[in-house]
């Protein structure tokens, strides 16, 4: 019985950890995406948001460089279409 308590703590504490351990997805306005170990801290003062990312390398970008940031992986973003100018309607100005 013991043993059973044991194992079920040991779960329940593993478990808890995972859950707080949370990475986040920085993607900037021109589809680049970054994972970050933790939530990125934005100073409000310079307009920058730091934070580090899987491999352990320190960022700092410009807000306005930066689309989103969300919890957890982000798919691959879909693919920016170019616009395409209407066609000819053959009537002249």
């Amino acid at each position: 019985m013991r043993n059973v308590m044991l194992m079920l703590c040991l779960t329940v504490f593993v478990l808890a950890l995972a859950g707080c351990a949370s990475n986040y997805t920085v993607v900037f306005k021109d589809g680049q995406q970054i994972y970050a170990d933790n939530e990125p801290e934005y100073d409000p003062v310079s307009g920058f948001y730091e934070f580090e990312d899987l491999d352990g390398r320190k960022h700092k970008v410009n807000k306005d460089e930066i689309r989103t940031v969300h919890e957890g992986r982000a798919e691959e973003p879909a693919p920016v279409e170019e616009q395409t100018p209407p066609e000819e309607t053959g009537i002249e100005k």
